[in-house]
């Protein structure tokens, strides 16, 4: 009877406060109002099942059978409150459900309000299953309503939510003693000469007096912790490195683990020991140009740090029987921790480096952020991509899968084979990895923007990039293909910046190299010599052009069809009987020849050898 009367009392303050994310009221009777009648009984079981599906997938809740949606009680048909009816209605939560999932601690009864009957039922959340319904659908409810939601989704959010909770959650087993007194008296030192290793504790918010005692919060443990301790968490707090002869990690017969290496302990301790007992794994040895065998590690140092550190700082400790795993396979470097990466944060925002963070564990955090393992959250990402770049390797790639998130280092350099090979002319030029950068964007002998140069070097600060590109216009290997002026005004027709419009190419080290050597202006200056009037096209080049430019060791052609190449310029003179040239230029806008080249000599002497025989035969064959 007391439970009755509980009941009643609930029924009378959930009509009075209304429908909420905790409560649904669902109506007997259907039809229009001047005909309501007694809906069926499969009908209701099911609202029944769908409502009691949707509470315990989210925060569980109430539902009132015999009551409208603007908490007037209608009651419940007779029909329905005996016999078969009520015996589907009763057992709708357990015959609508899949057994797989079923519906734990139902409450359902039948009360009295107003004369009328109303039909209630009660289900708390469910923290351990997800409950679908037998034709498949994942039903939570959310504020007034019973959504699909995918189980798949469902359990991400869950498994999400006790993540975060973890490291804040009080333990009972530990206390202070079974901390590392000494070590975090030393970190407090740092902050406050004098504090007291609890005071510390508590300004961290790592413990707070109970009734009778301190209690510590997990991330304490995590942090602190002698080995006795941090076994008694049951997260397995571990780092384990392993050696793969080849690319892929195989099973039985087939499995190609060279040799492997495990740290255990707090996170201080891994992430102290970690990159020390990784270094090893990393490193190779070989002989120098000095002379000397000289140890190099495969991939940059920093960006190896902070891949240990974000997998130690942002793991999921929920998942008790995992640890972090570091995998060095021939061709890469795989560092992989237990936890998908957060809801919050997509694979896109860390490919793109934008800066986009949240931490799991912020107790965790911050206190590794005070203490100077981590810089600020989102910066450990982007400086992983600043040192492959400086490294002239691929971008580090993320792999976030069910129950686990990966950082992945390729040996791969960020170059083509094209572009590598085109570099391969400027090996012996001592630049810079920047000047690299930028003079690999001529490989496809395309004109540069400048918004293409800030983009592919990284560059933010406008004086660098006006330094950097002078640099290598001092070497001659950075020319105009058009002024800025000419630049702005077809920005201007185009509508676009003129930061965006292309007005660099990138200049071969020989054709470089020859026109700083004669003190000549730089390619980007020259314009095709003018032609004396009222002469025909036929006219050998000496008696039509400069004189003083063909004496400069060049030989200037005309009538380049737009899209000749610079291999059929170079095969056409070697049909002439002429030797492969010194430097070669065809100055070219929007890929397009402008319909003219110069060709340089190795010497004047055999320029001027061939010169008579060969201008209008070029002027002939290459128009």
């Amino acid at each position: 009877m007391a439970d009755i009367i509980q009941i009643i009392d609930r029924v009378r303050f959930g009509l009075g406060v209304g429908e909420s994310h905790y409560r649904e009221f669902k109506s007997g009777l259907e039809g229009k109002p001047e005909s309501k009648q007694a809906r069926s009984a499969n009908s209701v079981s099911t609202d029944v099942a769908e409502t009691l599906v949707a509470f315990a997938n989210a925060d569980g809740g109430e539902l009132f059978v015999g009551v409208e949606d603007d908490s007037t009680v209608s009651g419940v048909p007779e029909s329905l409150l005996t016999g078969a009816a009520r015996q589907l209605i009763d057992t709708a939560h357990e015959r609508l459900v899949m057994r797989s999932t079923p519906l734990i601690g139902v409450q359902r009864h039948s009360v009295t309000i107003d004369d009328k009957t109303v039909m209630y039922f009660r289900v708390r959340k469910s923290t351990t299953q997800i409950h679908q319904l037998t034709d498949g659908r994942c039903l939570r409810r959310q504020d007034l309503a019973s959504i699909p939601f995918s189980a798949d989704a469902l359990l991400f959010d869950r498994r999400e939510v006790a993540s975060r909770e973890y490291d804040r959650e009080f333990v009972d087993d530990v206390s202070v003693a079974d901390l590392d007194l000494a070590l975090i008296q030393r970190i407090a030192h740092e902050f406050a000469r004098g504090i007291m290793a609890e005071r510390f504790l508590q300004q961290y918010d790592l413990a707070d007096f109970g009734s009778d005692d301190l209690k510590l919060r997990r991330a304490a443990v995590m942090l602190f912790g002698k080995e006795t301790a941090v076994r008694r968490l049951q997260t397995l707090m571990e780092l384990r490195i392993v050696e793969v002869d080849g690319t892929t990690l195989e099973p039985g017969k087939r499995f190609r683990v060279r040799r492997e290496q495990t740290i255990h302990g707090n996170v201080l301790t891994l992430l102290e020991k970690g990159w020390d007992e990784l270094r090893p794994f990393l490193a190779f040895t070989r002989y120098a140009q000095t002379g000397r065998f000289q140890q190099t590690i495969l991939y940059p140092e920093d960006a190896c740090r902070e891949a240990v550190i974000n997998a130690v700082a942002h793991r999921d400790y929920s998942q008790l029987g995992k640890g972090i795993e570091i995998y060095v396979f021939s061709d890469r470097l795989e560092v992989k921790s237990p936890g998908q990466l957060l809801s919050t944060v997509s694979l896109g925002d860390l490919q793109s480096a934008n800066g986009a963070h949240e931490s799991r564990n912020t107790l965790l955090c911050r206190v590794l952020r005070d203490i100077g393992y981590m810089r600020e959250l989102g910066e450990g990402i982007r400086r992983m991509f600043a040192v492959m770049r400086s490294g002239e390797l691929v971008p580090p790639e993320f792999v976030s899968q069910n129950d686990s998130f990966s950082t992945i280092f390729s040996q791969r350099t960020h170059y083509s084979p094209v572009e590598q090979q085109w570099l391969e002319q400027y090996s012996n030029l001592s630049l810079t990895r920047e000047q690299r950068a930028i003079i690999a964007l001529g490989a496809a002998g395309e004109a540069i923007s400048p918004q293409t140069i800030f983009d592919t070097v990284g560059i933010i600060d406008t004086e660098h990039y006006r330094k950097l590109v002078e640099s290598l216009q001092k070497l001659g290997l950075l020319v105009n293909s058009q002024n800025k002026a000419a630049a702005a005004r077809q920005a201007s027709r185009m509508k676009v910046s003129v930061r965006s419009v292309p007005r660099f190419r990138v200049v071969l080290p020989n054709q470089a190299q020859l026109a700083v050597a004669l003190g000549k202006p730089t390619l980007n200056e020259r314009k095709a010599p003018k032609m004396v009037p009222g002469l025909p096209d036929a006219t050998p080049i000496k008696q039509r052009y400069d004189l003083a430019r063909l004496d400069s060791g060049e030989l200037f052609v005309s009538n380049l069809e737009p899209l000749t190449t610079d291999g059929e310029i170079v095969e056409a003179l070697a049909a002439l009987g002429i030797s492969t040239p010194e430097s070669l230029y065809v100055p070219r806008y929007y890929g397009q020849s402008k319909g003219y080249c110069f060709i340089g000599f190795e010497s004047a002497s055999e320029r001027k050898k061939l010169l008579s025989a060969a201008a209008e035969a070029l002027s002939f064959s290459l128009g």
